[in-house]
Order: C-alpha cells, then sequence, then structure tokens
C-alpha cells in the first residue's frame, strides 16, 4: 500500500508543485499520469524546463482520488471523474465558508 502524504502539501492555489513530485506522492506511473492528462484530470498549470507544474491544491486532489483508486480498485477514467467532483465539492466547501464568515 502506497503511503499518501497529503498532510504534509499545503492547498494554496498559488503554490505550484512538479508533475514528477506529484506522480510520486500519488504512487501511479508516468504513463498513468499522461492518460489522466489526456483525460483532463491533471491540469498543469506552467512548464518549465520540461517538467510540468500544478497547482498544490490540484496535487492534493490528485492524491485524495489516487487514494480511492488504491482502496476501491478504480480504472483511471474513473479517477478522472473523481477528481473533478472532489473539485466541485472542494469549491463548493470554500464558498460555504465564505458565506458563513
Amino acid at each position: 500500500m502506497h503511503n499518501y502524504p497529503i498532510q504534509h502539501v499545503q492547498a494554496d492555489p498559488t503554490e505550484y508543485i512538479a508533475l514528477s513530485t506529484v506522480i510520486v506522492l500519488c504512487g501511479i506511473a508516468q504513463n498513468e499520469a499522461d492518460e489522466l492528462i489526456e483525460y483532463g484530470a491533471i491540469k498543469l498549470h506552467h512548464s518549465q524546463n520540461n517538467q510540468g507544474f500544478l497547482t498544490t491544491q490540484h496535487s492534493i486532489t490528485l492524491q485524495k482520488a489516487c487514494k480511492l483508486r488504491q482502496h476501491f480498485d478504480l480504472d483511471l477514467f474513473t479517477v478522472a471523474i473523481c477528481v473533478g467532483y472532489l473539485e466541485t465539492i472542494a469549491t463548493l466547501q470554500h464558498q460555504l465558508r465564505q458565506y458563513q464568515t
């Protein structure tokens, strides 16, 4: 079983993390990451020196989806769907916190 150190990454939409690091954190192979990029589940923010970067907030969502994949033996297409729903949930939770304050 993979260790998913979600708590070590801060969810900040202005901070970025390398795709290679996210691949290790999620416990997926490069070809699986490429497939998730094709499905739109991995959204690269920018590239630098042939390395893709994504927000730390998005990396946490990917880690959660990959953890669900491990626990429930999901295929990559289903992981891509989960990423979309997890991002929607996070957005709604953020809006709810704003309305409560």
